[in-house]
């Protein structure tokens, strides 16, 4: 089995065992990658392959987005739709401008958002090993706790 299939087999194997907790940070980390994957390829001048890392960040801020639960709490699920809404829209214009820019102001603010939550997680004794955890390093454990991400 090759290397691709090998890690593809492992990020299946983590999504299918992680909490809600790890998945939503995994989630960002995933869409602060392609973000940075894509701001590479601009360097390059790799406009298509560019293109399809911004729509990979797109779709997971979409799933994001869908993820909400206004009936939980409206108004963070409020907050954090506008605020995903502008994340999706400045990913959407720095593909069609090339905008180095606009994908650093997104990535900024889903590194900002996954931030918070880790801090969140660790006040309320969830996810303590995440706060310590590099982007790349997906293999940390969370506890269970009370605090439901179901904003």
């Amino acid at each position: 089995m090759d290397n691709q299939k090998q890690g593809k087999k492992y990020l299946e194997a983590q999504i299918k065992t992680a909490s809600k907790e790890q998945l939503l940070i995994m989630l960002y980390d995933g869409a602060i990658q392609a973000c940075q994957a894509a701001e590479i390829l601009m360097d390059e001048n790799k406009r298509e392959p560019a293109g399809e890392k911004l729509m990979k960040a797109q779709n997971i801020v979409a799933e994001l987005i869908s993820s909400l639960h206004f009936d939980k709490n409206e108004e963070v699920a409020k907050n954090l739709a506008a605020l995903y809404g502008y994340v999706y829209i400045q990913l959407m214009e720095a593909n069609t401008k090339q905008s180095k820019e606009q994908i650093q102001n997104s990535k900024k603010i889903l590194e900002g958002l996954r931030e918070t939550w880790i801090e969140a997680f660790a006040k309320v004794g969830l996810n303590q090993e995440a706060k310590n955890k590099t982007k790349s390093d997906q293999k940390s454990e969370t506890g269970q706790g009370g605090l439901s991400i179901q904003a």
